[in-house]
């Protein structure tokens, strides 16, 4: 899946503050950090197989809680 997570470049958008949802949006370019826009955005990257391994790795994502409006912990930024 290429969803930028595995990108070490620095990212000059990530900072203290954010959403998951909100690193998410950022992450993979989605227009805002809607849960159905970022799931069509996921969608559109991942082009997954079938809609059973769309699901399966939607539910993953939502698990770990990367469409949640809980503020996110940067780590790695200096102020």
């Amino acid at each position: 899946m290429d969803l930028g997570w595995l990108d070490a470049q620095t990212k000059d958008w990530l900072k203290a503050g954010l959403t998951w949802a909100e690193v998410l949006q950022k992450a993979v370019g989605a227009e805002d950090s809607s849960e159905s826009t970022l799931v069509m955005r996921v969608k559109a990257l991942c082009q997954f197989p079938n809609e059973a391994e769309s699901e399966r790795i939607l539910s993953g994502l939502r698990w770990i809680g990367l469409f949640s409006p809980e503020q996110a912990t940067v780590r790695g930024i200096t102020f």
